[in-house]
């Protein structure tokens, strides 16, 4: 007997939700069940995971799966309710994508990115409405009880770039790199890393957490988060488009003043385990240096305030403040 609920679904091209779907234990998205709209969300099932993807404008949109059905966002958390917000941007006019059904799955369609949504399994793909190829995923989106991860194909002569501070890395292609802060300064660290990387293939992801991560920039890429949920906000367009957006949702950078653009030297000038002991005054002599090899020098930072120490500071901004016009 075909019940009103199944018959639903026939129409809709889709399947019964006991045919391969995820389970909220752990595994991955797998038939797509059902989906329903709501002006610029679209809400999908995959059993009793649940993934909405919401379009914040034409070239941003979210896409957030919650396992177990219930979605969480971790800058609303009420247990953490001093965490400082990542996302600071929340005046976006939201633009409603045109939802059509296709053989394969369904497709959302805006003006700078057509989405497409496989039936079965859900994989997610992107690409330009001419047709130019954006990113694909090779594998459902999968989670364990600590960890979520998404795997993209790339394409040829593919470069990635981000995680914010990687020591001795710029282009990450090839890499694998961690996404945490291991207060190391030394090449090969990450002291300041942010969940966001940039694709020369037109494409930039942020994903919405504070866990610590790990991207894979192989092929396939795979960006695993040691949480049990996925939301990742994806901007689409050049890379100065996609900094722009992500920078807008994230927040602005301060312009630094005139000097800080300017070559600088910074530098730990007592008890330098780098270098061998060196003290304050010692800055005055690498600044001579300076001028006598007539390189312009903007600014210089004798001690950097992490504990190190200083002495003869005071004699030291005078004497490097008296050389002031011929640095």
């Amino acid at each position: 007997m075909i019940t009103l609920f199944t018959a639903l679904l026939l129409v809709l091209g889709l399947s019964a939700p006991e045919v391969r779907t995820a389970s909220a234990a752990g595994g991955a998205l797998g038939r797509m069940t059902g989906f329903t709209v709501d002006g610029n969300t679209v809400t999908f099932s995959s059993g009793e995971a649940k993934v909405r993807v919401i379009f914040y404008a034409d070239d941003v949109f979210r896409i957030w799966a919650a396992p177990d059905g219930h979605f969480t966002d971790p800058n609303d958390d009420p247990a953490n309710p001093n965490a400082a917000d990542m996302v600071v941007k929340h005046d976006y006019p939201g633009v409603n994508p045109r939802v059509s059904r296709t053989g394969s799955g369904v497709r959302l369609t805006t003006g700078a990115v057509v989405l497409t949504v496989g039936r079965d399994p859900m994989l997610f793909a992107a690409r330009r409405p001419d047709g130019t190829p954006v990113f694909a995923e090779t594998a459902p989106l999968s989670w364990s009880d600590t960890a979520t991860t998404q795997t993209l194909s790339t394409r040829p002569g593919e470069q990635f770039f981000g995680g914010g501070e990687q020591n001795g890395g710029f282009v990450h292609t090839g890499r694998t790199i961690q996404v945490a802060n291991d207060f190391d300064w030394d090449e090969g660290g990450h002291p300041n890393s942010q969940p966001f990387y940039l694709s020369t293939a037109g494409y930039g992801v942020f994903r919405n957490t504070f866990a610590p991560g790990q991207y894979a920039f192989t092929d396939p890429v795979r960006t695993t988060e040691s949480e049990r949920r996925f939301d990742g906000y994806y901007f689409i367009g050049t890379p100065k488009q996609v900094i722009g957006d992500y920078t807008a949702l994230v927040g602005r950078p301060f312009m630094p003043p005139m000097y800080g653009l300017e070559m600088g030297d910074s530098d730990r000038y007592l008890h330098n385990a780098n270098r061998g002991e060196r003290h304050t005054l010692d800055a005055i002599d690498v600044a001579d240096g300076y001028v006598s090899g007539d390189i312009p020098l903007g600014w210089m930072l004798v001690n950097d305030g992490y504990g190190c120490g200083y002495e003869d500071l005071a004699e030291t901004g005078d004497r490097l403040r008296a050389r002031n016009r011929n640095l």
